[in-house]
């Protein structure tokens, strides 16, 4: 990133690190424009569909993303979309997989639409013991250590 070392409080990155080839680099360069004692929060998918735009490369678990970014001090992390999410996902892709190619445009709308309350149930269940392992996305908050 063309910024000086320790430049910035917080750095939020959200829904980037499933979209480089190497996320590593990426957490390196937080921490370098980080300055000490301050803040980083990442959300990353779990149970998502292929998103290319234009690449899609991973998915994280959380020991996964707590060993990415092992090098910051963990404030909080936890599911950021839940099982809800994770499903109306996974419904809306699977409608449309029956879709003949000039309706799966009209088919994925239509499926997209039926499923999206369905999300909404993560209200009551994101928070649910046992939701991290079939969640659609996860949090980390984290601290970069001071010198």
């Amino acid at each position: 990133m063309p910024f000086l070392d320790e430049t910035f409080d917080l750095v939020i990155c959200d829904a980037v690190l499933e979209h480089v080839p190497n996320p590593q680099a990426i957490v390196s360069e937080i921490l370098r424009v980080l300055r000490p004692g301050g803040q980083v929060y990442v959300e990353v998918p779990f149970l998502q569909g292929f998103h290319a735009d234009p690449h899609d490369y991973q998915r994280y678990t959380l020991p996964g993303l707590r060993t990415l970014l092992a090098g910051f001090e963990p404030i909080r992390q936890g599911v950021a979309l839940g099982p809800s999410s994770a499903l109306a996902w996974m419904l809306r892709e699977y409608l449309t997989l029956f879709a003949p190619g000039a309706l799966r445009t009209p088919v994925a709308v239509a499926s997209a639409w039926l499923t999206t309350p369905v999300k909404y149930l993560d209200r009551f269940v994101g928070r649910r013991p046992g939701a991290e392992r079939i969640a659609a996305g996860m949090y980390f908050w984290g601290l970069k250590a001071s010198k």
